[in-house]
């Protein structure tokens, strides 16, 4: 069972290697609650709000708050849900003539992360854990939420679907969870820095150990699904409304006037510019806009500098 609780800095780090040659870097596909604070690595700040769908190819931040939830996908294979309180990096570069998300760092908060195709040398990389993900054609498929908790400090992992092999760093021990299950593993404190055993050529053991393996408990996480969903029904219908009634306003509009685009009734003039010049029509028994002549200069005080002017003929 997942609980809430105060985060700080649980760190990922992702390196891509992918074999297609086009991608979408970040495409953010849903914002559910409160606009969502995008920050640029050069300080430019901006938000993305719900029902917009935004495409980012450059060094961003992302951050939500309580109780609102992103969905992505990163490089068209990755389903990513941030979840509420959470704040993300994402470092590209360019790979295959691609800017491709090449480093993930999750600041705090949990995030959902499924793999949806087959990849090599990705790598996760937290406080405490390292997840490798696997090469193609491997029974492991990521499916997992992952959450941090820094004041033990622990890193926890549920599988949702499939199977999947956790590990922290250079730990010996590595963990096989299937569907459903999760697992964490508590490390040590000093001086609030996490504490590692050092080893030759770099490598490196967290201090602490692991739990017991244990039923997850996906019924937050299912319910955050459903209210994505909901979000994306009631954008749908919003769209649908919203063309309905332009539907219905450009309809009466037509029966309303009898010359059309621009709107305008019998012996009416529409004056236009054109370069420099200022043209005038008159709206005819037939519904069209005829008669076209070049005015004057003191006529042309009439001419619309972007939209034609309607209004009574001054002739």
């Amino acid at each position: 069972m997942m609980h809430r609780f105060s985060w700080i800095a649980l760190f990922f780090s992702v390196n891509l290697f992918f074999q297609f040659s086009h991608a979408n870097s970040v495409l953010i596909q849903e914002v559910v609650g409160q606009p969502a604070a995008i920050r640029k690595s050069t300080g430019e700040k901006s938000t993305i709000q719900s029902g917009q769908k935004k495409v980012y190819d450059y060094d961003f931040s992302i951050q939500t708050a309580t109780d609102d939830y992103i969905k992505m996908t990163v490089n068209e294979v990755y389903e990513l849900i941030l979840l509420g309180e959470a704040s993300i990096d994402f470092d590209m570069q360019i790979e295959e003539k691609e800017i491709l998300v090449y480093s993930i760092t999750l600041n705090k908060g949990r995030v959902y992360l499924k793999q949806s195709g087959d990849q090599l040398g990705l790598k996760l990389i937290s406080g405490l854990a390292q997840i490798n993900l696997p090469s193609p054609n491997s029974q492991f498929k990521l499916d997992a939420v992952i959450q941090y908790l820094p004041e033990k400090p622990s890193i926890q992992f549920c599988q949702k679907q499939g199977v999947f092999e956790f590990s922290v760093f250079d730990h010996e021990i590595k963990k096989n969870l299937k569907a459903g299950q999760s697992v964490s593993f508590a490390g040590k404190l000093s001086e609030g820095q996490i504490q590692y055993d050092l080893l030759l050529e770099g490598k490196k053991i967290p201090q602490g150990g692991w739990g017991e393996i244990s039923t997850c408990d996906f019924k937050e996480f299912e319910d955050i699904q459903a209210r994505i969903r909901d979000q994306q029904k009631k954008i749908q219908q919003q769209a649908a409304d919203k063309k309905k009634m332009a539907a219905a306003d450009k309809k009466r509009k037509d029966d309303q006037f009898l010359c059309h685009n621009p709107y305008g009734q019998y012996h009416d003039c529409m004056w236009l510019k054109s370069g420099n010049n200022c043209f005038r029509s008159r709206c005819n028994a037939q519904g069209k806009w005829e008669d076209r002549q070049l005015v004057k200069p003191k006529m042309a005080l009439d001419c619309g500098s972007e939209k034609p002017v309607v209004k009574k003929c001054d002739y």
